[in-house]
Protein backbone atom coordinates (compact mmCIF):
# COMPACT_ATOMS: atom_id res chain seq x y z
CA UNK A 1 0.00 0.00 0.00
CA UNK A 2 1.14 3.26 -1.11
CA UNK A 3 1.59 5.65 1.82
CA UNK A 4 -0.23 8.91 1.25
CA UNK A 5 1.81 12.24 1.82
CA UNK A 6 -0.40 14.31 2.89
CA UNK A 7 -2.80 14.63 6.25
CA UNK A 8 -6.25 13.42 6.65
CA UNK A 9 -7.11 16.03 8.46
CA UNK A 10 -7.18 18.16 5.43
CA UNK A 11 -10.03 16.60 4.12
CA UNK A 12 -11.63 16.68 7.18
CA UNK A 13 -12.01 20.38 8.52
CA UNK A 14 -8.02 21.31 8.53
CA UNK A 15 -5.18 22.91 6.78
CA UNK A 16 -4.78 22.22 2.95
CA UNK A 17 -2.44 19.28 2.12
CA UNK A 18 0.99 19.23 2.45
CA UNK A 19 1.86 17.72 -0.67
CA UNK A 20 5.20 15.72 -0.51
CA UNK A 21 7.43 17.03 -3.86
CA UNK A 22 6.00 20.17 -4.21
CA UNK A 23 8.93 22.73 -4.71
CA UNK A 24 9.19 25.55 -2.52
CA UNK A 25 8.11 28.83 -4.18
CA UNK A 26 6.85 26.97 -7.21
CA UNK A 27 3.70 28.31 -7.95
CA UNK A 28 0.28 26.51 -8.18
CA UNK A 29 -0.81 26.87 -11.85
CA UNK A 30 -4.67 25.79 -10.65
CA UNK A 31 -5.03 26.19 -7.36
CA UNK A 32 -8.33 24.79 -5.56
CA UNK A 33 -11.36 26.70 -4.84
CA UNK A 34 -12.56 26.28 -1.30
CA UNK A 35 -15.32 24.79 -0.65
CA UNK A 36 -18.55 25.85 1.21
CA UNK A 37 -18.53 25.70 4.75
CA UNK A 38 -21.90 24.17 5.07
CA UNK A 39 -20.01 20.97 2.99
CA UNK A 40 -18.34 20.28 6.43
CA UNK A 41 -15.48 19.13 4.44
CA UNK A 42 -12.13 20.47 2.92
CA UNK A 43 -12.23 18.10 -0.06
CA UNK A 44 -13.52 14.59 -1.95
CA UNK A 45 -11.57 11.08 -2.43
CA UNK A 46 -12.38 9.91 -6.03
CA UNK A 47 -11.83 6.03 -5.66
CA UNK A 48 -12.69 5.28 -8.93
CA UNK A 49 -11.62 7.80 -12.33
CA UNK A 50 -9.50 6.69 -15.36
CA UNK A 51 -6.82 9.56 -15.12
CA UNK A 52 -3.65 7.59 -17.05
CA UNK A 53 -2.82 8.14 -20.39
CA UNK A 54 -3.27 5.20 -23.04
CA UNK A 55 -4.06 2.28 -20.86
CA UNK A 56 -7.63 2.00 -21.49
CA UNK A 57 -10.73 4.13 -23.14
CA UNK A 58 -9.80 7.15 -20.61
CA UNK A 59 -7.90 10.01 -21.92
CA UNK A 60 -5.35 9.26 -25.16
CA UNK A 61 -3.05 12.06 -24.18
CA UNK A 62 -1.16 13.06 -21.51
CA UNK A 63 -2.31 16.67 -21.99
CA UNK A 64 -5.77 16.08 -21.81
CA UNK A 65 -4.96 13.89 -18.58
CA UNK A 66 -3.76 16.30 -17.10
CA UNK A 67 -5.73 18.83 -17.79
CA UNK A 68 -8.67 16.36 -16.04
CA UNK A 69 -6.67 15.98 -13.18
CA UNK A 70 -6.22 20.00 -12.98
CA UNK A 71 -9.86 20.41 -13.44
CA UNK A 72 -10.47 17.95 -10.79
CA UNK A 73 -8.56 19.58 -8.12
CA UNK A 74 -10.12 22.80 -9.02
CA UNK A 75 -13.64 20.97 -8.09
CA UNK A 76 -12.33 19.88 -4.20
CA UNK A 77 -10.66 16.35 -5.05
CA UNK A 78 -7.37 16.19 -3.07
CA UNK A 79 -6.83 12.59 -3.91
CA UNK A 80 -7.94 9.95 -6.27
CA UNK A 81 -7.20 6.41 -6.90
CA UNK A 82 -6.44 5.77 -10.70
CA UNK A 83 -8.13 2.86 -12.26
CA UNK A 84 -7.49 1.58 -15.46
CA UNK A 85 -9.73 -0.87 -16.77
CA UNK A 86 -8.85 -4.32 -16.40
CA UNK A 87 -11.34 -6.43 -18.81
CA UNK A 88 -11.50 -8.21 -22.14
CA UNK A 89 -11.28 -5.20 -24.24
CA UNK A 90 -8.61 -4.05 -21.81
CA UNK A 91 -5.44 -5.76 -20.36
CA UNK A 92 -4.28 -4.67 -17.44
CA UNK A 93 -0.90 -3.87 -17.06
CA UNK A 94 0.54 -2.90 -13.36
CA UNK A 95 3.95 -1.92 -14.24
CA UNK A 96 2.52 0.56 -16.95
CA UNK A 97 0.40 1.68 -14.23
CA UNK A 98 2.76 2.39 -11.60
CA UNK A 99 5.13 4.30 -14.61
CA UNK A 100 2.22 6.20 -15.51
CA UNK A 101 1.40 7.34 -11.75
CA UNK A 102 5.19 8.36 -10.76
CA UNK A 103 5.13 10.18 -14.34
CA UNK A 104 1.60 12.29 -13.52
CA UNK A 105 3.65 12.89 -9.75
CA UNK A 106 6.34 14.74 -10.84
CA UNK A 107 4.30 16.85 -14.18
CA UNK A 108 1.70 17.60 -11.41
CA UNK A 109 3.54 18.29 -7.48
CA UNK A 110 1.14 20.32 -6.42
CA UNK A 111 -1.40 17.26 -6.54
CA UNK A 112 -4.21 16.26 -6.20
CA UNK A 113 -2.41 12.71 -4.79
CA UNK A 114 -3.06 10.01 -7.13
CA UNK A 115 -2.58 6.39 -5.95
CA UNK A 116 -3.20 3.27 -8.35
CA UNK A 117 -5.93 0.52 -8.99
CA UNK A 118 -8.25 -0.71 -11.30
CA UNK A 119 -11.26 -1.65 -12.15
CA UNK A 120 -11.32 -5.58 -12.53
CA UNK A 121 -13.95 -7.15 -14.82
CA UNK A 122 -14.97 -10.12 -13.39
CA UNK A 123 -14.20 -12.39 -16.67
CA UNK A 124 -12.66 -15.46 -15.94
CA UNK A 125 -9.33 -14.86 -17.17
CA UNK A 126 -8.99 -11.29 -14.74
CA UNK A 127 -10.43 -13.12 -11.96
CA UNK A 128 -7.67 -15.87 -12.26
CA UNK A 129 -5.07 -12.87 -12.74
CA UNK A 130 -6.64 -11.65 -9.02
CA UNK A 131 -6.03 -15.28 -7.45
CA UNK A 132 -2.19 -14.77 -8.37
CA UNK A 133 -1.26 -11.64 -7.17
CA UNK A 134 -3.93 -9.90 -5.29
CA UNK A 135 -2.35 -6.64 -4.21
CA UNK A 136 -1.62 -5.32 -7.92
CA UNK A 137 -5.10 -5.10 -8.39
CA UNK A 138 -6.30 -3.63 -5.30
CA UNK A 139 -7.01 -0.22 -4.88
CA UNK A 140 -3.92 1.93 -3.42
CA UNK A 141 -2.78 -1.90 -2.31
CA UNK A 142 -5.64 -2.31 0.27
CA UNK A 143 -7.46 -4.75 0.90
CA UNK A 144 -10.35 -3.11 -1.51
CA UNK A 145 -10.96 -4.16 -4.81
CA UNK A 146 -13.42 -3.03 -7.29
CA UNK A 147 -15.00 -4.81 -9.40
CA UNK A 148 -17.42 -4.67 -12.33
CA UNK A 149 -20.36 -6.72 -14.43
CA UNK A 150 -19.87 -8.64 -17.63
CA UNK A 151 -22.87 -7.72 -19.52
CA UNK A 152 -24.02 -10.42 -19.34
CA UNK A 153 -24.80 -11.32 -15.28
CA UNK A 154 -25.19 -14.58 -14.12
CA UNK A 155 -26.33 -13.76 -10.24
CA UNK A 156 -25.30 -17.26 -8.97
CA UNK A 157 -21.62 -17.19 -10.67
CA UNK A 158 -21.07 -13.07 -9.02
CA UNK A 159 -22.02 -14.32 -5.96
CA UNK A 160 -19.62 -17.27 -5.97
CA UNK A 161 -16.65 -15.11 -7.03
CA UNK A 162 -17.74 -11.86 -4.45
CA UNK A 163 -17.31 -14.88 -1.98
CA UNK A 164 -14.09 -16.31 -2.96
CA UNK A 165 -12.69 -12.96 -2.50
CA UNK A 166 -14.25 -12.21 0.50
CA UNK A 167 -12.43 -15.94 1.74
CA UNK A 168 -9.17 -14.25 1.10
CA UNK A 169 -9.42 -11.84 3.30
CA UNK A 170 -10.65 -9.13 0.32
CA UNK A 171 -13.88 -6.55 -0.01
CA UNK A 172 -15.30 -6.33 -3.29
CA UNK A 173 -16.79 -2.55 -4.51
CA UNK A 174 -19.27 -3.03 -7.50
CA UNK A 175 -18.61 -0.22 -9.55
CA UNK A 176 -21.79 1.95 -11.01
CA UNK A 177 -24.80 -0.72 -10.05
CA UNK A 178 -27.56 2.24 -11.33
CA UNK A 179 -26.00 1.67 -14.77
CA UNK A 180 -26.74 -1.58 -15.50
CA UNK A 181 -30.35 -2.52 -16.78
CA UNK A 182 -29.99 -5.98 -15.84
CA UNK A 183 -29.64 -4.62 -12.41
CA UNK A 184 -32.59 -2.74 -12.55
CA UNK A 185 -34.83 -5.61 -13.71
CA UNK A 186 -33.55 -7.49 -10.38
CA UNK A 187 -32.42 -5.77 -7.51
CA UNK A 188 -32.82 -8.12 -5.01
CA UNK A 189 -29.26 -9.36 -6.25
CA UNK A 190 -27.82 -6.52 -5.73
CA UNK A 191 -29.17 -6.34 -2.05
CA UNK A 192 -27.75 -10.03 -2.00
CA UNK A 193 -24.37 -9.42 -2.83
CA UNK A 194 -24.61 -6.37 -0.30
CA UNK A 195 -25.51 -8.74 2.23
CA UNK A 196 -22.60 -11.52 1.43
CA UNK A 197 -20.40 -8.06 2.03
CA UNK A 198 -20.13 -6.16 -1.18
CA UNK A 199 -19.87 -2.50 -1.25
CA UNK A 200 -21.29 -0.10 -3.34
CA UNK A 201 -19.81 2.87 -5.67
CA UNK A 202 -22.15 4.60 -7.54
CA UNK A 203 -21.16 7.62 -10.06
CA UNK A 204 -21.37 11.05 -9.32
CA UNK A 205 -23.01 12.34 -12.77
CA UNK A 206 -25.69 9.55 -12.00
CA UNK A 207 -26.86 11.64 -8.93
CA UNK A 208 -27.15 15.12 -11.33
CA UNK A 209 -29.15 13.50 -13.23
CA UNK A 210 -26.67 13.57 -16.53
CA UNK A 211 -27.17 9.88 -17.64
CA UNK A 212 -30.47 10.23 -17.86
CA UNK A 213 -33.55 9.93 -15.27
CA UNK A 214 -33.92 6.19 -15.18
CA UNK A 215 -29.90 5.70 -13.55
CA UNK A 216 -30.93 9.15 -11.44
CA UNK A 217 -33.87 7.59 -10.22
CA UNK A 218 -31.69 4.12 -9.76
CA UNK A 219 -28.83 5.89 -7.63
CA UNK A 220 -31.25 7.90 -5.79
CA UNK A 221 -32.94 5.32 -4.64
CA UNK A 222 -29.72 3.74 -3.57
CA UNK A 223 -28.95 6.57 -1.50
CA UNK A 224 -31.72 6.71 0.19
CA UNK A 225 -31.90 2.99 1.48
CA UNK A 226 -28.56 3.34 2.49
CA UNK A 227 -27.33 1.06 0.09
CA UNK A 228 -24.16 3.16 -0.74
CA UNK A 229 -20.65 3.25 0.75
CA UNK A 230 -18.99 5.33 -1.96
CA UNK A 231 -19.22 7.91 -5.01
CA UNK A 232 -16.62 8.86 -6.99
CA UNK A 233 -16.36 10.23 -10.59
CA UNK A 234 -15.60 7.37 -13.07
CA UNK A 235 -13.94 10.26 -15.15
CA UNK A 236 -13.09 9.41 -18.54
CA UNK A 237 -12.75 12.62 -20.07
CA UNK A 238 -13.41 16.21 -19.62
CA UNK A 239 -17.05 16.55 -21.11
CA UNK A 240 -19.26 13.49 -21.58
CA UNK A 241 -17.85 11.86 -18.40
CA UNK A 242 -15.95 14.53 -16.50
CA UNK A 243 -13.73 14.28 -12.86
CA UNK A 244 -15.75 16.76 -11.05
CA UNK A 245 -17.24 15.08 -7.68
CA UNK A 246 -18.35 18.56 -6.60
CA UNK A 247 -21.95 18.79 -8.37
CA UNK A 248 -22.62 15.12 -7.10
CA UNK A 249 -21.65 16.46 -3.82
CA UNK A 250 -24.47 18.78 -3.63
CA UNK A 251 -27.36 16.22 -5.70
CA UNK A 252 -26.35 13.78 -2.64
CA UNK A 253 -26.44 16.28 -0.04
CA UNK A 254 -30.24 17.35 -0.88
CA UNK A 255 -30.93 13.57 -1.22
CA UNK A 256 -29.94 12.39 1.84
CA UNK A 257 -27.97 15.43 3.82
CA UNK A 258 -24.73 16.56 4.11
CA UNK A 259 -23.75 14.11 6.36
CA UNK A 260 -24.20 11.49 4.33
CA UNK A 261 -22.84 13.30 1.19
CA UNK A 262 -19.76 13.92 3.63
CA UNK A 263 -19.55 9.86 4.21
CA UNK A 264 -19.94 8.99 0.32
CA UNK A 265 -18.00 11.36 -0.84
CA UNK A 266 -14.88 12.14 1.62
CA UNK A 267 -15.06 10.19 4.90
CA UNK A 268 -15.36 6.30 3.50
CA UNK A 269 -13.24 6.43 0.74
CA UNK A 270 -10.91 8.28 2.85
CA UNK A 271 -10.96 5.36 5.18
CA UNK A 272 -10.35 3.02 1.97
CA UNK A 273 -7.37 4.67 1.16
CA UNK A 274 -5.61 3.86 4.46
CA UNK A 275 -7.28 0.37 4.50
CA UNK A 276 -9.59 1.34 7.39
CA UNK A 277 -13.31 -0.22 7.32
CA UNK A 278 -15.78 1.78 5.77
CA UNK A 279 -19.06 3.15 7.63
CA UNK A 280 -22.32 1.94 6.67
CA UNK A 281 -24.87 4.71 5.23
CA UNK A 282 -27.74 4.41 7.07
Amino acid sequence: MVESNWRSGALLGGAEPELAGAPAGRPDPAPPLPLPGWMDVKGFVDIHCHLLPGLDDGPETWQLAEEMVRRARRAGTLAAIATPHCSIRFPFDAERTSACLRRMEDNLPHGPAVFGGCELQLNDEAVRDFAKTPRAYTLNGTRYVLVELLPQVVAASVGNVLDSFRERGYIPILAHPERYRLLSKHPLWLRTWKNQGCLIQLTASSLTGAMGTAILSAATAMVREGMAHFVASDAHDLVRRPPSLLEGFCATAEIAGVASAGKLFTHNPLALLHDQTVEQIC
